[in-house]
């Protein structure tokens, strides 16, 4: 069956060519603090609320489980109009509800309600899943490390059918023919474990999302932290797997951020840097192709949840600015 790709992004820089489609050189950015203001609550708030889904038991198989995600909806959503959406992943110990919670204010939801006031975000839709059981228990490195690769496929299988049946995107349908229809329009982010998850995304599901943001995590499909004790293996593992996707290079964007002083930086660096070699697949800035890749660290930055919203603030204006 053939897939009409849609393509809504457009961006462009002088010192790269543009081919008229696809995602496009992003402009240079220096990481800036969260603004004192948009910490405050915003006289044009969203609301954040809870989707069910059911999928496959990871720990009973041939049972099913129920689960859901938290998901913030935009201050004047109409349901006549389509959205962009985002799937952040939170790290591990964390659940669907750390980053957006319902009737809560949390510093995720309010920075996004600030972003899309102030006008410098377009309105769009965030979903906070879990890679976890609801009922689990276990927030060790090594369950994380046995969930982590199978949620790629809880993702497009059941829980963005899910979300996108109830909320307007721009999927025309919830198959994977129609995610992938749309995938433009859909992304995958997370922090920590959320970051490792998205690599897998990445790895699996490049024909239904678009763009990546993996803060503070490597690849781990040579192993665990193995963007940085197979950081040559690993480039070349996700530059085969883009090519067989046959998705082209200008058809994705990966944002990967992270701190100096954050614990994932002497991982995610070599790895980061080892991809640089796979310039057929992979267009840092200044590469004389439109970039595809763009690999970020804030000096002193460390590992916690509030660096990961601060790193959203900044980029999220970037891929969906109003």
């Amino acid at each position: 069956m053939h897939i009409q790709i849609i393509r809504p992004f457009m961006y462009t820089q002088s010192d790269c060519a543009s081919s008229g489609s696809g995602i496009h050189v992003l402009p240079p950015v220096e990481l800036c603090e969260i603004p004192e203001d948009f910490l405050k609550k915003s006289e044009k708030p969203g609301s954040v609320q809870r989707v069910p889904y059911k999928t496959p038991s990871v720990d009973h198989p041939g049972e099913i489980e129920d689960k859901y995600a938290s998901i913030y909806i935009p201050f004047g959503y109409d349901s006549s109009k389509k959205y962009d959406i985002l799937y952040f992943i939170h790290g591990g110990g964390g659940n669907a509800d750390l980053f957006l919670k319902k009737g809560s204010d949390t510093l995720l939801k309010l920075v996004l309600d600030n972003l899309i006031a102030s006008e410098k975000l377009r309105p769009m839709l965030v979903v906070t899943p879990t890679f976890y059981p609801m009922d689990n228990t276990d927030n060790s490195v090594p369950r994380s490390e046995k969930l982590v690769p199978l949620f790629p496929r809880e993702l497009v299988e059941n829980l963005a059918p899910a979300v996108e049946s109830a909320w307007s995107t721009y999927a025309s349908s919830v198959d994977r023919d129609g995610l992938a229809a749309s995938r433009m329009h859909r992304a995958i982010g997370g922090f920590s474990m959320g970051s490792v998850t998205t690599w897998y995304a990445f790895a699996q599901a490049l024909d239904c999302i678009s763009v990546f943001i993996p803060i503070s995590g490597d690849c781990w499909e040579e192993g665990q932290l193995g963007g940085g004790s197979k950081p040559t293996e690993t480039a070349r593992d996700l530059a085969e797997l883009a090519e067989r996707s046959g998705i082209a290079p200008e058809d994705f964007f990966v944002y990967a951020i992270t701190g100096t002083e954050d614990i994932a930086y002497p991982n995610l660096k070599p790895q980061m840097d080892a991809m640089r070699k796979h310039g057929g697949i992979f267009h840092f800035a200044g590469c004389g192709a439109p970039e595809n890749v763009r690999f970020q660290a804030k000096e002193h930055g460390i590992h916690n949840n509030e660096h990961a919203v601060e790193y959203l603030y900044n980029i999220l204006p970037l891929i969906w600015g109003k």
